[in-house]
């Protein structure tokens, strides 16, 4: 099991979390099927003039096309042949523009000489800038505009220039993408960009954030569990004070979460970010059991039972209320496999099957080390045991009005329940500072930039067209605020390209004209270097394979490209930006959403949609759909597996209400800290539930097996050992909150407070109970 262990894989691809039936994640499959998705790595440069980056990004293309992991770079049109190019330009001017050119043409070539009057010559002058459209691209600030001007529907590139490289392997394979990026640092290290003002302002898409989750995910298993473990093992020397009690204890532990890692290889094979924790919160539950039949065991021991008979009395006493509470616990893990979600799926297979992992190993070995270590007869004295005639001062006749004050307060901490928020942004789960609220306007203008294309498939050409033309008047007039910009081929090769190449061969005739040299000198001389371009129609397969990769264009396909802005890493913007798309679409099956809500005349006829965007919208449906059947089903779960111990409806129903208590003032403190529960932190419910009633069933069974009378007795035995396992188990948590990860912090945080409200309320609520109930029934006189 430990070798297998160590063979486990990080995966950091969260839309293989996503139910293989969302129609969503079948898309965006196929999709990476078809052409290995739509992912790709974007550098921006900043600083230094347009010459400068244009200079530094081709250093660094040709540093990085020598790898032969990567499949182009995209930095510049000149990487275009320069006739190509120059043809793309002056099909960029719409029939409209050249017509009304044309005929302003004609109008002063037909004036002859007279087009040098002094009271005509002035009129003339705006046909320089007009016929200047010509030439746009001609000079050399102008022909170091990015390639991201075009996918971003034309934007100003005089600040930055961006480049586009697109690697041969996914980035969600770590094999990959982890030396591919290694490389990429190297290469940027190299550069020498202290010795120009050229700077790197922003690497983006999802190259990047996969390497860095994967080395979040590994830093922060090997560091939480390393230190819960230096955490739970300082506690146990200081309680027990005795070197044997950590071998005792902890060989079990350890053996516990071994298996579990190997049946985790065996069973799922890899971790994410929601699995990544599993370690610090077994350690933190299974040290529970080996404490509880420790410390009992210690308690047999030292009324000079031997060693044998100690532990079959602490196995027939304890044995069972641990195989309780661990049963409970897993129940309540259990119920994470219900949902929809396969992170929560995962996480609760792995917690399911390692308290129960744990709790065996626990049960097996740790008699064994006993025996091991305790060859003699001689009894314990480490833990001094109290005796019953010293515990009696316990004031019964107050336990009703205290259980009447924990109910009224539990009562008003419900009602603060609905005021939780969920964070549905995961950009806030990532290392501190990279939030996309944390960044400046500056660096979210460039992360918009980076997202990666939504792909919408079209039925026909002629539907592709009318896209290009919907989206571009739409975006014309509306300021949408999840959608950006979009691409096509008819982004560089108008659909009318022929009626345009025509309206340019026109002013070429017009060039020949005698008179044009009446016309104003720049006039003459862009009309002169129109001629010498010989504009035509271009093909598709004309142009290079990474512009007709980037534009989307395949055999039989119709494809238009939509560019996302807004935090694309919110699951409710992707889910916003899935609608605002789908207002335009005849067919929504594959973004996940039910019915047509197409709402233009005549909705473009798609065949497909498809995007990590648009999976990961289908995030915040599952999340909204699995959040309350999990706590319901963790919570009735708990109650059956109570039921099925204490083999009393009144007890299970008591241990269930206490429970409840507990996570009503837990929740009203959560509301008080401002804390949000994130798709990581909401499993702190299920872990909060799992050990709060592993609390209160030791405490039930110890009130109940000592009688009227020993509430005190059991909760300096019993109560203490309760308390030594909250205590360990909240140390445990406390690891997490050194982890990178925001979203693993706040569990920690959560989970650590939430713990200790508990843990407070059943070492409150259940003595009073207790005694109300002994009153109520005439068992005991009032002391």
């Amino acid at each position: 099991m430990l070798f297998s262990a160590l063979n486990i894989k990080v995966e950091s691809n969260i839309v293989k979390l996503l139910p293989e039936h969302e129609p969503s994640t079948q898309s965006l499959l196929k999709l990476n099927k078809e052409e290995g998705g739509t992912n790709f790595l974007n550098i921006t440069l900043s600083g230094g003039t347009a010459k400068e980056r244009k200079d530094k990004a081709k250093e660094l293309a040709d540093a990085i096309l020598e790898r032969t992991d990567t499949e182009y770079v995209l930095y510049d049109l000149e990487q275009l042949d320069e006739e190509l190019r120059n043809n793309i330009a002056l099909l960029q001017l719409s029939k409209e523009e050249l017509q009304e050119l044309r005929v302003r043409l004609k109008q002063g070539l037909a004036l002859g000489p007279n087009a040098l009057s002094p009271l005509i010559a002035p009129t003339l002058f705006n046909l320089g800038p007009l016929t200047s459209k010509l030439n746009r691209f001609s000079a050399e600030e102008q022909t170091s505009s990015c390639v991201n001007s075009f996918i971003n529907g034309g934007q100003d590139c005089d600040t930055y220039s961006q480049m586009i490289i697109r690697p041969r392997g996914s980035p969600f394979d770590n094999d990959f993408s982890i030396p591919f990026m290694a490389e990429i640092d190297r290469i940027l290290a190299d550069a020498s960009f202290e010795e120009s003002e050229v700077e790197v302002a922003w690497i983006g898409g999802a190259y990047r954030h996969s390497v860095e989750d994967i080395e979040t995910v590994i830093h922060d298993v090997y560091q939480t569990a390393g230190l819960s473990f230096i955490l739970v093992l300082s506690f146990i020397s200081i309680v027990y004070r005795e070197k044997r009690a950590l071998l005792i204890i902890f060989v079990p532990l350890l053996v516990g979460n071994v298996w579990t890692w190997g049946f985790t290889y065996w069973f799922i094979g890899e971790l994410n970010s929601f699995t990544s924790f599993s370690s610090a919160i077994l350690v933190g539950l299974g040290v529970d059991f080996a404490i509880h039949l420790y410390s009992r065991y210690q308690e047999e021991r030292v009324q000079n039972k031997s060693v044998e008979e100690a532990l079959v009395s602490t196995w027939s006493r304890v044995g069972p209320p641990c195989t309780a509470a661990a049963l409970t616990s897993a129940g309540g893990f259990f119920a994470l496999r219900f949902g929809n979600f396969l992170g929560f799926q995962q996480l609760g297979l792995i917690l399911t099957m390692g308290i129960l992992l744990c709790l065996l190993a626990i049960l097996t070995l740790l008699p064994l080390m006993i025996v091991w270590r305790e060859r003699h007869e001689k009894p314990l004295s480490s833990l001094p045991i109290p005796s019953k005639k010293d515990t009696e001062s316990v004031f019964y006749r107050y336990g009703g009005i205290g259980l009447f004050v924990l109910v009224c307060g539990a009562l008003l901490s419900l009602t603060q329940i609905p005021k939780i928020q969920i964070e549905y942004d995961l950009s806030k789960l990532r290392k501190s500072g990279m939030a996309y609220s944390d960044m400046s306007e500056e660096k979210i203008a460039l992360v918009d930039r980076n997202f990666s294309p939504v792909v919408v498939g079209l039925s026909s050409r002629d539907e592709l067209i009318r896209a290009q033309e919907v989206f571009s008047d739409y975006l014309g007039e509306t300021e949408d605020p999840y959608i950006g910009s979009v691409l096509s081929i008819y982004s560089f090769l108008p659909a009318d390209q022929e009626e345009r190449v025509a309206e340019l061969q026109k002013l070429i005739l017009l060039a020949e004209s005698p008179n044009l040299k009446f016309l104003p000198q720049q006039v003459q001389k862009n009309l002169m270097a129109l001629a010498e371009k010989n504009p035509k129609t271009i093909q598709e397969g004309e142009l290079p394979v990474p512009f007709r990769h980037l534009l989307g264009i395949r055999e039989n396909t119709h494809r238009l490209l939509v560019f996302p802005k807004g935090n694309m890493w919110d699951v409710r913007e992707n889910n916003a930006m899935a609608f605002s798309l789908s207002r335009f679409l005849k067919n929504t099956e594959s973004l996940g959403l039910e019915g047509k809500i197409a709402t233009i005349d005549a909705p473009l006829d798609n065949t497909i949609v498809a995007g990590d965007f648009i999976a990961r919208s289908a995030l915040f449906r599952l999340i909204k759909d699995d959040a309350p059947r999990i706590a319901g089903l963790a919570f009735g779960m708990i109650f059956l597996f109570s039921f099925l111990d204490i083999r009393s409806i009144p007890r299970a129903v008591s241990a269930s209400l206490v429970l409840g208590m507990g996570l009503a003032f837990t929740g009203a403190a959560f509301v008080g800290m401002k804390f949000n529960i994130s798709m990581i932190s909401f499993v702190c419910i299920p872990i909060l539930m799992g050990v709060g009633i592993d609390v209160i069933i030791h405490l039930i069974h110890r009130i109940a097996e000592e009688g009227p009378g020993g509430i005190g007795y059991a909760l300096q035995t019993t109560g203490k050992a309760s308390l030594f396992s909250a205590g360990t188990t909240v140390l445990s948590f406390s690891s997490l909150l050194i982890a990178s990860n925001i979203g693993i912090y706040s569990l920690g945080l959560m989970t650590v407070v939430g713990l200790a409200i508990i843990t407070t309320c059943a070492f409150t609520v259940i003595p009073c109970g207790w005694m109300l109930f002994w009153r109520t029934k005439g068992r005991l006189e009032a002391k």
